[in-house]
């Protein structure tokens, strides 16, 4: 059997958003594309960050909804709350090691980048889907 590697499960069509938008911008941004995270990018649309749902919904001011944030004033900017420390992989990585990396850091998504600039994003969901593929094709599934 073949070796699998990230760019055969990850996700190609990346939602991503800039640092100096409002985290009530990014949490719009996640309902309307149905993600949990969004790759920060910076200037020449290099990776700078990671922002999960969580994060944001835990940075709007106290009283504001996941739907709708008090005044623009109150709520921070993505870049103050998003992750700067981002583990990545490269697209021709073995999957193993990218399932490995995510269940040994507890994250739920690695971005995959090249010249840290993202081609992909490899989520929990993309590895699940895949597990569930491999296991429909093994013999006595």
């Amino acid at each position: 059997m073949a070796t699998l590697t990230v760019q055969d499960v990850m996700t190609r069509d990346v939602t991503s958003i800039v640092r100096d938008l409002t985290v009530d911008i990014a949490l719009q941004m996640m309902l309307e594309h149905e993600v949990r995270r969004l790759p920060v990018l910076g200037e020449d649309d290099r990776l700078i960050g990671i922002i999960t749902q969580a994060q944001a919904q835990l940075a709007l001011p106290r009283g504001s909804t996941y739907y709708s944030a008090s005044p623009l004033e109150d709520v921070p900017l993505v870049r103050d709350v998003m992750t700067v420390n981002v583990f990545t992989v490269g697209p021709d990585e073995p999957v193993v090691r990218a399932a490995r990396l995510m269940l040994g850091q507890h994250i739920g998504a690695l971005p995959v980048v090249e010249d840290r600039k993202v081609v992909g994003i490899v989520t929990e969901s993309d590895l699940f889907e895949t597990l569930v593929d491999l296991l429909e094709k093994a013999p006595n599934a």
